[in-house]
């Protein structure tokens, strides 16, 4: 009697848990049938096991499925908008139709479909720098052609004169990592700027505007600091840990004055799409919603930010949907921009 009792009650439980999950996403959308469309699917692919893989350095499986993303040719967009958010996502993709839904044995999430007829991918990869890596490089590796890829997050703000709750876009990011090597006395190993996609970035501020919304505004440029934690390289106390922190901020400015945001993930982004090869190119942009203000203690309100994730997102969805690729330039561009380079150099040294 004592086992029958406890084992219905765990089922009880557990059924109890899913149900509570699912109203949890219809609050959090915009339209509730477009919500459950997404949570029982018309077509949902979840991603096997790595069966019949062949090479160790980028594997995929006999159907072409990356090993993180889980995802093939046929199921992303060149077009992409990544968040770490699984609700965050769920709400963008509410603005699709015709989405088709992949879930990775390792929790990456893609939704694709038409926004006003272009396909689009929004896609869940979890948050942080590593993570960021394997959905970039993956996505890149089963999509052909150019891709644009926003980066729809949240930030915490470091000038005194911004408000919280704005759309951030910033145009270069730098990296930072805590200097485990020993190698230097400096706490934190800092990278110099990366810029992103000056075009597609436009376009957000852009589009933001023409939105006007009474709720937020737009903060446009300046210089995001990617991290490696949300905690010491970022500035935050570290006790019990034994690490020289407090003065990041401060250096930062002093380094950086136009440093204005901290997260975890765009500089990769914006570093990976500056690494690509001219066939492969990637045009990377990036938002977010500037959650608390470092200096001044600021924290946006929760209704806000969830009504700004909506906005936003179909905001990002016009931006990326409007973006138009560059004309596609000869192979060899790069390489004649390298040479053209290397001459000028001579010329000034020499005085040719």
């Amino acid at each position: 009697v004592f086992f029958f009792f406890f084992f219905s009650s765990r089922r009880r439980h557990t059924r109890c848990r899913e149900v509570s999950w699912a109203r949890r996403c219809v609050q959090e959308t915009v339209s509730t049938q477009s919500t459950w469309d997404l949570l029982i699917p018309m077509e949902k692919k979840e991603s096997k096991s790595l069966h019949g893989i062949t090479d160790t350095e980028f594997p995929l499986d006999n159907e072409g499925r990356t090993m993180h993303m889980g995802a093939n040719k046929d199921e992303v967009a060149n077009r992409l908008i990544i968040s770490g958010d699984y609700g965050r996502c769920r709400k963008i993709a509410a603005f699709m139709t015709n989405v088709k839904v992949v879930e990775s044995k390792r929790r990456f999430l893609t939704l694709t479909g038409l926004y006003k007829g272009i396909p689009v991918s929004v896609v869940c990869g979890g948050m942080g720098l590593t993570l960021t890596d394997f959905l970039i490089r993956e996505a890149r590796a089963v999509v052909d052609g150019p891709m644009a890829i926003i980066r729809f997050g949240t930030c915490g703000v470091v000038k005194k004169e911004i408000s919280v709750g704005n759309v951030m876009v910033p145009d270069s990011s730098i990296l930072i990592q805590q200097n485990f090597f020993g190698k230097s006395p400096e706490p934190f190993l800092i990278s110099e700027p990366c810029k992103g996609c000056d075009a597609l970035n436009s376009l957000i501020v852009d589009q933001v505007k023409l939105k006007a919304s009474p709720l937020f505004g737009v903060e446009a440029g300046g210089i995001d600091a990617s991290t490696d934690s949300f905690y010491a390289s970022q500035g935050r106390p570290s006790v019990p840990f034994n690490q020289e922190c407090a003065s990041l901020i401060t250096t930062l400015a002093e380094k950086f004055p136009t440093h204005k945001i901290f997260e975890m993930e765009t500089f990769y982004l914006y570093k990976l799409a500056e690494m690509t090869i001219p066939e492969k190119k990637i045009y990377a942009g990036c938002a977010c919603i500037g959650l608390f203000n470092r200096i001044t203690k600021a924290i946006v309100e929760d209704e806000k930010v969830k009504k700004m994730e909506t906005d936003v997102g179909e905001i990002l969805l016009e931006a990326i949907t409007k973006f138009q690729f560059p004309e596609k330039e000869p192979a060899n561009t790069e390489r004649l921009k390298t040479i053209l380079s290397h001459i000028q150099k001579l010329i000034e040294t020499y005085g040719l």
